[in-house]
């Protein structure tokens, strides 16, 4: 499973949702899209949404932090050890 999260610098729900992946042990690749205007302009059309964090599980558009953390609990990913 490869996980994309979008993120912004200063999001409180982008930190949110790094220390949720991170203590499930789940690798992700986090892109700062905060100053990058053309970026957040093809996220926004790929996912319809303008806010931050934007989730891709295998490049499919997930939602943001409530829906990924929805994401977890129903795959029943659970933290490692």
């Amino acid at each position: 499973m490869c996980i994309t999260l979008y993120t912004s610098a200063g999001c409180g729900y982008c930190r949110k949702a790094k220390s949720l992946l991170e203590s499930r042990a789940l690798p992700y690749r986090a892109v700062d899209l905060g100053m990058d205007d053309a970026g957040r302009e093809v996220l926004a059309r790929r996912t319809g949404r303008m806010t931050f964090p934007q989730v891709l599980v295998d490049g499919h558009p997930l939602g943001g932090y409530r829906e990924l953390e929805r994401f977890v609990k129903q795959a029943g990913l659970s933290p490692c050890g």
